[in-house]
This record gives C-alpha cells, structure tokens and sequence, in this order.
C-alpha cells in the first residue's frame, strides 16, 4: 500500500511540469509542443483547479483545457479547439 501511494504522490507530482512547460512553449507560440505538454499533464490530472496541489502546502492554478482550447484554435484546428473549449468550461 505504501508503494502505491509514494507512486501515485510521484505521477501526481509530475502533471505540473507537463503543465509549466506547456504554458512556457504556448507564451513561445510554440503551439505544438504546447499542446503535446499540455496533453500530457492532462494525463496525469484530469481536472482543472484553482488551487491544484502540487506538493504539501503548494499549489498552483491549473487550466490546462483553456490553454488546449487557445493553442488549437491559433493553429486552426477549430474542431479540437470547440471540444477542448467545451472540457474547459466543465472542468473549470
């Protein structure tokens, strides 16, 4: 049991990373790879939050689908930029 919580403590950890170097890439419009990041912190947390923690007392805010939404609508993709605008709203 304690394997798996130190485990899931440690992937849960991780999602803001994914999330702080998908928003660097996105302010570099460097939508790609903001996206790819951004995908990958969703992975890890689902839900968004305004005060996601991310270790003991630390915690940030968390909207990975607004910034999902905004990096598929500036390369056009308006089809995942509508679903992941719509996960926002639900999620936020």
């Amino acid at each position: 049991m304690l394997i798996f919580l130190l485990f899931f403590q440690l992937q849960n950890g991780k999602f803001n990373e994914y999330y702080d170097s998908g928003i660097q890439a996105y302010e570099e419009k460097n939508y790609p790879e903001a996206i790819r990041l951004l995908k990958k912190a969703v992975e890890l947390r689902a839900d968004s939050s305004p005060n996601a923690k991310i270790s003991g007392v630390r915690f940030i805010e968390y909207y990975p689908y607004h910034y999902l939404a905004t990096a598929h609508y500036l390369i056009r993709d308006m089809e995942n930029a509508e679903r992941y605008m719509q996960l926002a709203f639900r999620n936020e």
